[in-house]
């Protein structure tokens, strides 16, 4: 399985399928893989999240769910805006900034609680709610 994002941490410019520093993997050999998501831009890479580590075993186990889906409910939300007609090509690249920061953000936090009291509740399903609090420029 090889590395795939590349870019550094520069942003990923225009191009959607790269995830500005982000580790991705091959999404090869079909079915789903703990600790990685489908990307939304580009069918042949998973993105990788980093577990949560220093809560209870049920607190880590919950935060790296809930941190799993808000880091795929962005990318999914973001790829809905890249194929859109109805946006420039300037609100794309800021698109992919936007959506490269809040991923790189996201799967940096480790605090248990940061996690768990920002995406509780549905939270994590609300891409709205994840840039909100997972997005510092």
């Amino acid at each position: 399985m090889g590395r795939g994002s590349g870019g550094g941490g520069g942003g990923g410019g225009s191009n959607p399928s790269n995830y500005g520093g982000i580790k991705t993997i091959s999404n090869t050999g079909g079915g789903s893989r703990e600790g990685s998501f489908a990307s939304a831009s580009d069918p042949s890479k998973r993105i990788v999240v980093k577990p949560v580590t220093g809560g209870t075993d049920n607190q880590n186990e919950f935060a790296t769910t809930l941190k799993t889906t808000g880091m795929q409910s962005v990318d999914q939300f973001a790829e809905r805006a890249l194929k859109s007609n109805a946006i420039t090509p300037a609100q794309k690249v800021k698109a992919i900034k936007t959506r490269n920061t809040v991923l790189k953000n996201l799967n940096n936090t480790n605090n248990v609680r940061v996690i768990i009291d920002s995406l509780k509740d549905g939270g994590a399903q609300d891409p709205n709610k994840v840039i909100r609090a997972f997005y510092q420029k």
